[in-house]
């Protein structure tokens, strides 16, 4: 029944837009091992998702387990070791699209990037210590999304770009989230050629049922780093995963993820830009199992 449903979500995708080059999918069942994702050096190898892994000195853990996902199913279980931040930033990773997307002079065959996961906080209280945050990734981030305690109780996501001259810029994408609440995440990504600060980020928010409770659209990119401070060594980032961290969070669980998706096509017809990713990339967990 799993296969059936993820290979209906890869035709979903397939379908939406005008080429989608790259698809991984997973949901933490088998064949993932119960526990601790690989440590160690990046052994992954490109258009393999169950390779996911996280740096041995890493703040950040990643551990599978069973009974903890949407619907009791496995589900994977991101939290922080009591270190902070230690520096390294690409904690926990997924596995490699064999296609990356990104501008021309990354060597990227795709422009677009999109993503979709579903989360819940581990607690179900609230947590004035808890700092969650997922990045679109290739060797560096190109996106940066982040949930924090919004100091009134509740819990907020924001979203941090770059303007032309480099300055970090933040807006929020929605402040009122619920503690111990499954949510889903989708975000675009269109890189564009040139610049400066000219890649297009969206990033939508939906609640249990599927209803859109929170987007940003129009958002930047990273690239200035690249551009105006050498990130990377001063190159232009392809993007071909997802990364996650708990930093500065109370030690241990700090969220719970199930049903991740990510994919890299061609730039799509104009009149279906919008359409890609949301539709798409919801009806992926929508049809694999409702949440409980």
């Amino acid at each position: 029944m799993t296969f059936k449903r993820l290979a209906c979500a890869a035709a979903v995708l397939l379908s939406l837009s005008t080429a989608h080059a790259d698809v991984l999918m997973t949901n933490f069942e088998n064949p993932f091992s119960i526990g601790p994702l690989p440590g160690g050096l990046d052994a992954r190898t490109p258009g393999n998702a169950n390779q996911w892994y996280v740096p041995d000195n890493a703040a950040t853990f990643g551990e599978v387990r069973a009974g903890v996902g949407r619907g009791g199913s496995n589900g994977l279980v991101v939290g922080n070791r009591g270190n902070g931040n230690d520096g390294v930033i690409d904690n926990v990773k997924s596995g490699m699209l064999a296609q990356a997307a990104g501008e021309t002079s990354s060597g990227a065959p795709n422009r677009m990037f999109e993503s979709s996961f579903w989360f819940r906080t581990a607690s179900t209280v609230a947590d004035a210590n808890f700092a969650f945050k997922t990045e679109t990734w290739g060797t560096d981030r190109t996106t940066w999304l982040g949930f924090f305690a919004n100091g009134s109780g509740g819990l907020e996501a924001e979203y941090s770009g770059m303007d032309t001259d480099g300055n970090f810029t933040s807006v929020i994408v929605n402040n009122t989230l619920s503690w111990g609440e499954w949510y889903q995440v989708v975000t675009k990504v269109l890189f564009a050629d040139g610049g400066p600060a000219n890649d297009l980020v969206s990033v939508d928010i939906l609640n249990a049922g599927g209803t859109n409770i929170g987007s940003v659209s129009g958002q930047q990119t990273w690239e200035e780093g690249q551009r105006q401070f050498g990130y990377n060594g001063g190159m232009q980032v392809a993007a071909n995963a997802i990364g996650f961290q708990a930093r500065f969070s109370t030690r241990g669980d700090t969220v719970i993820i199930d049903d991740v998706s990510w994919a890299s096509s061609a730039i799509p017809e104009p009149g279906s830009l919008a359409l890609i990713g949301l539709a798409g990339l919801a009806a992926f967990a929508a049809g694999r199992r409702k949440a409980r």
